[in-house]
């Protein structure tokens, strides 16, 4: 918490993060754990309360879905590019309301059909592209911005 920060933006604790979503109950906050997914979805399950609605909660494995959707959050959203899920294996999945894919893999994930029946997300777009993408990018709900 110490730590000073470039971008002059300030860290904020869990409770800190209750409070401001408390007061914002229209903002919604997407997680993105890493490393220990399953450890901050208990955590969350333990300590999350009123703000998990609040919650989006993003997935990296399969095996992270049934402790996801038994938060109570706002949706839940599988990120393909970590563990690189294949196109084909999209379409199989039930039970995450959103995909999350890299720009660069567009060509590689484009579903039309499954594009109408869940959102898909982009990330690692540059702020400056993010018009041009969308008009680029047949499908896509939404943009991770650099």
């Amino acid at each position: 918490m110490s730590a000073r920060r470039r971008d002059g933006l300030h860290q904020l604790t869990f409770e800190d993060l209750r409070q401001w979503l408390q007061m914002h109950r229209d903002a919604f906050v997407v997680t993105d754990t890493k490393d220990s997914n399953i450890r901050f979805l208990r955590y969350l399950q333990a300590n999350g309360g009123d703000i998990r609605p609040q919650l989006i909660v993003q997935i990296y494995r399969m095996s992270e879905l049934q402790a996801a959707r038994q938060l109570g959050s706002r949706a839940v959203w599988l990120t393909v590019y970590k563990y690189a899920y294949p196109a084909w294996a999209l379409s199989r999945i039930s039970g995450v309301d959103a995909f999350v894919i890299p720009v660069a893999s567009y060509d590689r994930y484009r579903n039309p059909m499954l594009m109408e029946r869940v959102h898909f997300y982009v990330h690692a777009v540059p702020a400056q592209l993010v018009d041009e993408t969308f008009r680029r990018l047949p499908g896509i709900y939404g943009i991770y911005v650099d």
